[in-house]
């Protein structure tokens, strides 16, 4: 097992699951609480329904951004602790119009948790500002964000 394949796989789902508005795939690769952390805020997602609110209202920011594509590509990856059930990651984050970037590009880690033969998102962060990216509202819900 290669955690940098692993963690890859899992950014790579993810992240095409938010750009084609599969909002159920994104929250179901998710364990919760799940914790998500900007440079300027944080927040505690218990639900899947909480998640795929926010995933939805980020995909729409992106697009609002003028964003043709949303990748993630890891830089690494490692197994953590006695087994082989963790792996805390590393990654960029690139936001594009065709070939130019929207956002500068960031950095985001994530800890992955393994639940049988399935990988689930432990918890993330991205540097960046949250009140540039907006990663964390979630559109008409209540948002419960506090600054870090």
């Amino acid at each position: 097992m290669d955690p940098v394949a692993i963690y890859q796989a899992h950014l790579d789902r993810v992240s095409q699951a938010i750009w084609d508005g599969d909002f159920r795939c994104a929250a179901d690769a998710m364990l919760y609480p799940h914790v998500m952390k900007t440079r300027d805020a944080a927040r505690e997602v218990h639900t899947p329904e909480e998640l795929m609110a926010i995933a939805e209202n980020f995909c729409a920011h992106l697009r609002g951004f003028g964003a043709t594509a949303y990748h993630r590509v890891a830089d690494r990856a490692a197994f953590v602790g006695d087994g082989q059930d963790r792996i805390d990651g590393v990654h960029h984050v690139y936001v594009l119009n065709g070939g130019s970037y929207v956002v500068d590009p960031y950095m985001g880690e994530m800890t992955l948790i393994r639940r049988g033969d399935v990988w689930l998102g432990g918890g993330i962060r991205a540097d960046i500002r949250n009140s540039h990216m907006k990663m964390l509202s979630s559109g008409d819900h209540p948002l419960h964000v506090r600054a870090t």
